[in-house]
């Protein structure tokens, strides 16, 4: 699983990422929450 985490977390991190993607600012907290939610639901 980690090595699936290791590369999104490094672009969500970025404040440029969030610019480029027309999305607020989040905490990363929130942003990680989401993702894991995300990944943790597409997969059967």
């Amino acid at each position: 699983m980690a090595h699936l985490f290791c590369p999104l977390f490094v672009g969500k991190s970025s404040t440029e990422h969030h610019s480029a993607s027309g999305l607020p600012p989040q905490p990363d907290e929130k942003i990680y929450a989401n993702l894991t939610d995300f990944i943790l639901s597409a997969i059967p």
